[in-house]
């Protein structure tokens, strides 16, 4: 039996989400996990809706696990934020494959969560260095839950997200963990690029919210502007940027300290400069964990044949 799983917060967008469904699927089984535990079933009335409150709040992944083991008579799930709704029914060919995700994105952007995450999954599970792979955008796909429960038996489930910073790893676990450790590979539905950054555009899904389960982060990491290169404010974002990421290149130290800062806000009194050093952390740690691809975006960002702003 197939069913669309949706993996909620709460209900602010939860109506939307189940009525697209139905606008499309109005028979096919839902079940809907609330990691918010205090959240009051919606659809009660609709007998082909299975309503579940997780154990706590262990975000999109934590939820796949619980589903797969709470409802063991599902073959197959549909995995669905609860802020994402239906424009069309998803390509038939799609759906009955074994696994096909609705996005992925290669893990170099997310290269500073690795920073966070890999200590705490190390028992478990090593990420291989300079070997890149495609996380599973909010790790919604098609699934079978054979493949779950192989993850699962493999003692995967033991990582449950614990906060934002490990929902966002999550992506990147999951889709390391069915691409590269169970070597199943699938196109995704949507190009990263033109669906996951512009939603609106996608001819069968697209988001409607966001920022759900987050916690304002009040923790900064302060940088002083007089160690850094001189330049002048008037300087484009992406001269001042080539400036400085020569800078951090050459000083292992000054580089170490702003990546493992990660994830604090960067406060160097200067928004435009704050932005830019987010930047720049993010291609430091794509410097530890993937040199390779840093060196090639490196000289891609020094030529100005790639560009952030």
């Amino acid at each position: 039996m197939i069913a669309f799983l949706i993996m909620s917060y709460g209900n602010k967008f939860l109506s939307e989400c189940v009525n697209s469904i139905r606008t499309y699927y109005p028979s096919t089984l839902i079940c809907i996990v609330y990691n918010d535990i205090t959240a009051v079933p919606l659809f009660t009335n609709d007998q082909n809706i299975r309503h579940s409150h997780n154990t706590s709040n262990s975000f999109e992944l934590g939820a796949i696990w619980y589903a797969t083991k709470t409802w063991t008579d599902i073959t197959k799930f549909i995995t669905l934020q609860n802020s994402l709704v239906l424009k069309n029914k998803l390509p038939e060919e799609m759906v009955n494959k074994d696994y096909a995700p609705l996005w992925t994105a290669c893990v170099t952007d997310w290269s500073p969560i690795i920073n966070i995450i890999e200590p705490l999954i190390y028992d478990t599970l090593q990420f291989p260095r300079n070997t890149t792979w495609d996380g599973i955008c909010g790790c919604c796909c098609v699934v079978s839950t054979d493949i779950l429960k192989k993850l699962i038996s493999d003692g995967f489930d033991s990582f449950c997200p614990k906060n934002k910073t490990d929902a966002v790893a999550s992506e990147i676990i999951l889709g390391f963990l069915i691409h590269e450790h169970l070597g199943i590979k699938e196109p995704p539905l949507h190009e990263y690029s033109q669906g996951y950054n512009n939603m609106r555009k996608s001819p069968w899904v697209f988001k409607i919210g966001g920022g759900q389960g987050v916690l304002p982060n009040t923790s900064k990491f302060h940088v002083n502007l007089s160690t850094l290169p001189s330049f002048q404010n008037s300087d484009s974002k992406n001269d001042i940027f080539i400036q400085i990421l020569v800078f951090f290149q050459k000083n292992d130290e000054e580089s170490n300290n702003i990546l493992d800062s990660y994830p604090l806000t960067i406060d160097s009194g200067n928004k435009k400069i704050n932005c830019i050093l987010g930047g720049i952390r993010h291609r430091l740690a794509t410097k530890r964990y993937f040199p390779t691809y840093f060196n090639i975006e490196y000289q891609q960002f020094i030529n100005r044949e790639k560009m952030l702003w």
